[in-house]
């Protein structure tokens, strides 16, 4: 299925083509696959955006 994520290599949010446990998701724009644990921590995977802020 597709579902809009943010991608950390496109800086923005793109449709992803995701599986039923996101164990293997892939951007329609740069055609990379990652899993979940392997965008930068701190930031949310639907937006792209920090995390509870800077404190």
């Amino acid at each position: 299925m597709k579902e809009n994520l943010w991608c950390p290599y496109c800086d923005e949010v793109v449709p992803f083509w995701t599986g039923e446990w996101y164990d293997d998701v892939r951007c329609t724009k740069c055609k990379r696959n990652f899993t979940p644990d392997e965008w930068p921590i701190g930031l949310d995977i639907h937006t792209g955006e920090l995390i509870g802020g800077i404190k």
